[in-house]
């Protein structure tokens, strides 16, 4: 039997990132630049740019690095994310802690060249880009179980918010604090999210997220009532532009379940068709819910809702 052999192409961006290892830094900036000219995955275009910011950091050419950099902070409009958080989520989903550590060094990076501000360019609302650096390097270390760090930089963001107030939205506030009760509750810190949560809410009342987090807070303290009532004011704003979907099918199933322990079987029935013809994966997804789920109850969903379960 003859031998197999395995294609030995690469991508621009492989190429790219193994010059950048190799401290080839001209080189790489060629094979980003190429790669960007070839992708049209909005993502994978965030990602060479952090990199030709990166390249050109350890060029000395501050000018082109925060050229680079700034860009990936705007948004296509207000109600939109910024295409660093799109690459950060993505990231997340794909397990790609490679590339995450590479962020953490881009954003570290990037706070050393605002601070000492050397290059020509004029950075606007520079105040604001420094606190976008904490949220997203808490984000980062959050995606990355890095909770100590990831709480360090939450509040960091929080502190900066707090003394610039102008430059910095209530909304994005309430987000952090959002974001900082989450890596709260992964440390068991139960008291701490709550005050956050708390905070949170006040901010901005339509922060479903905080919500979401608030109803796995009274899960865990079996108060199954009130976790019911948080995942509905989660999912009552359910059609804010900032929804993920992963989100509104956690807070169907978890709501579901927790209908079954409160013997309100009809209802439970409808937020796990609701949850099924949202994304028909999710009783795959959540495999801790599903099993728990009454034989009587998997048997209705088959013949009923012609569920597989």
């Amino acid at each position: 039997m003859g031998k197999t052999y395995k294609p030995t192409w690469r991508t621009f961006f492989e190429l790219g990132k193994e010059e950048l290892r190799k401290e080839k830094y001209e080189l790489a900036i060629g094979y980003f630049q190429k790669s960007i000219k070839y992708t049209k995955d909005e993502n994978s275009k965030t990602l060479n740019l952090v990199y030709l910011a990166i390249s050109n950091y350890y060029l000395k050419k501050l000018d082109e690095s925060i050229y680079y950099a700034t860009n990936l902070f705007n948004k296509k409009n207000k109600y939109h994310q910024t295409l660093f958080w799109n690459l950060i989520n993505y990231l997340d989903i794909k397990n790609d802690t490679k590339s995450l550590h590479d962020l953490k060094t881009f954003f570290k990076i990037l706070e050393k060249i605002i601070y000492k501000n050397k290059s020509h360019i004029c950075i606007k609302n520079s105040g604001k880009l420094i606190n976008e650096i904490y949220y997203m390097r808490a984000g980062v270390s959050h995606c990355l179980g890095q909770l100590r760090w990831a709480l360090f930089y939450y509040s960091k963001a929080i502190s900066y918010s707090k003394e610039y107030q102008k430059t910095t939205e209530k909304k994005d506030i309430s987000w952090i604090y959002t974001d900082r009760a989450s890596a709260y509750i992964s440390k068991g810190l139960y008291k701490k999210a709550i005050q956050d949560i708390n905070n949170a809410i006040s901010i901005e009342e339509r922060n479903y997220r905080a919500f979401l987090y608030a109803g796995d807070i009274y899960k865990h303290f079996k108060n199954y009532n009130l976790a019911i009532s948080m995942y509905s004011r989660a999912l009552l704003w359910s059609n804010s532009i900032f929804y993920k979907k992963e989100e509104y099918i956690y807070a169907l199933m978890h709501r579901g379940y927790l209908k079954i322990k409160n013997e309100n079987i009809e209802d439970a029935l409808e937020d796990f068709e609701q949850a099924y013809y949202t994304d028909k994966y999710c009783l795959r997804k959540y495999h801790e819910i599903t099993k728990k789920i009454p034989q009587g109850v998997k048997t209705i969903l088959r013949i009923n809702s012609r569920i597989k379960i």
